[in-house]
C-alpha cells in the first residue's frame, strides 16, 4: 500500500500535487479552451451579419413577388387596351361617346323633395302650384325673415 505523501509541513498530503492530478487539466488544455473561446467570440459578428442578410433577402424576395404580380396585372391591362371592342366600350362608358346616328339617353333619378312625395300620394295639381318654390323676391323675403 501506498501512503499519502506528506507536504512540507509534514502534517498532511501535498495539496498542490493533488490539485493537478484531480482536475487533470494541463496548460495545453487551457490554451486550447482559450483559443476555442476566442474563435467563438470572433464568429458572433459574422453570424449576426449572415442572419441580417438572410432577413434582407427574404424581404427583397417578397417585394419581388409583389412587383411580379403587379407587372402581370399591368401586362393583362395592356393586352385588353389593344382590343378595339374593349376600347370602344370604355369610351362609351367613361366619356359618353356615341356613334353617328345613335341616340344617347341619360337616366337621372328623380329629386327627393316634398313635391315628389305629394305627387306620389295623389295631391291635386293646383295644390302643387300653390306649394311651388317661391320666386326671387319671395325667397329673399323668406331669407330676411319677413316671408
Amino acid at each position: 500500500m501506498k501512503t499519502p505523501a506528506l507536504g512540507r509541513s509534514g502534517r498532511g498530503p501535498d495539496t498542490a500535487a493533488d490539485e493537478d492530478s484531480s482536475w487533470g487539466i494541463g496548460p495545453g488544455v487551457i490554451v486550447l479552451l482559450l483559443i476555442l473561446g476566442l474563435a467563438l467570440a470572433m464568429a458572433i459578428g459574422p453570424t449576426r451579419q449572415l442572419l441580417a442578410q438572410r432577413r434582407q433577402i427574404a424581404a427583397a424576395a417578397d417585394a419581388l413577388r409583389r412587383l411580379e404580380t403587379s407587372t402581370e396585372h399591368y401586362e393583362k391591362q395592356v393586352e385588353r387596351l389593344k382590343d378595339p371592342d374593349y376600347l370602344e366600350a370604355k369610351a362609351r362608358e367613361q366619356m359618353g361617346l356615341i356613334r353617328p346616328g345613335e341616340r344617347s339617353y341619360i337616366v337621372v333619378p328623380p329629386p327627393e323633395s316634398k313635391k315628389d312625395n305629394d305627387r306620389a300620394r295623389g295631391t291635386p295639381a293646383r295644390d302643387l302650384a300653390e306649394t311651388a318654390a317661391p320666386g326671387f323676391v319671395g325667397g329673399l323675403l323668406r331669407f330676411i325673415g319677413l316671408g
